[in-house]
């Protein structure tokens, strides 16, 4: 079946909303939530108020939408770079994908709403909600558990079970995350973290690989003069 066509007005209605969430999304990175008023918004986006407020309830629930869209696109290129690895091997993929994730918070607009602004503006209740709304690929340490189960698929990890490790590796992200964005220099910091990050995840490799990490009375002693 073709779908149907859409109508001029739900057209206009859905190019005027996409056109306030960019605008209110520049204004939120460049100045923050607090410093951001609702006269800016439609000064920028040229509408009147009722075509905002026919979109969104009031500016937190503008900040709300922007919020999930950060949240959705960020999650979107770990998945790409992860996919566009020149080589098969899980573990390099991984690594692209955890490279996109921290080039992420490198960006003072991502870090602002996601990580300044949005703990404050929205309640942690919204924040579930937000969360529940989103595909589950997105939700609290997800991707680090579906990253996991992609190595015990390919054979390259035993574990009895996933989610203890996930919460560790993602409590470890978070605070990755935080370094960049709360640092003066994000790309000096991004560098400093990446190197940190790979040395932990090298290190889990290592121990988890079965047949080579997991039990270190199988491993040959190396001889000093080695």
């Amino acid at each position: 079946m073709q779908p149907k066509p859409v109508g001029r007005r739900a057209q206009q209605a859905h190019e005027t909303r996409e056109l306030i969430i960019r605008v209110a999304q520049r204004l939120f990175a460049k100045q923050g939530y607090a410093s951001t008023s609702i006269d800016e918004v439609l000064k920028g986006a040229g509408v009147a108020r009722g075509a905002l407020y026919h979109h969104f309830r009031d500016k937190e629930d503008l900040f709300g939408e922007i919020f999930k869209k950060l949240l959705r696109e960020s999650h979107e290129k770990v998945v790409e770079a992860a996919a566009s690895a020149p080589t098969a091997n899980v573990w390099e993929r991984l690594r692209h994908g955890r490279e996109a994730f921290l080039d992420s918070w490198t960006d003072p607009g991502v870090c602002r709403v996601l990580l300044l602004d949005g703990p404050s503006v929205l309640s942690p209740k919204a924040r579930r909600e937000i969360n529940e709304s989103l595909d589950v690929a997105l939700m609290d340490n997800a991707l680090a558990l579906a990253s996991l189960r992609e190595i015990q698929s390919a054979g390259e990890i035993r574990l009895s079970s996933f989610e203890p490790l996930a919460t560790i590796l993602g409590g470890a992200f978070d605070a990755a995350a935080v370094a960049i964005a709360t640092s003066e220099e994000p790309k000096v910091a991004r560098a400093q973290v990446s190197e940190a990050l790979n040395v932990l995840v090298d290190g889990l490799q290592a121990r988890l690989k079965p047949g080579e990490g997991g039990d270190k009375a199988s491993r040959p002693r190396r001889r000093l003069h080695e």
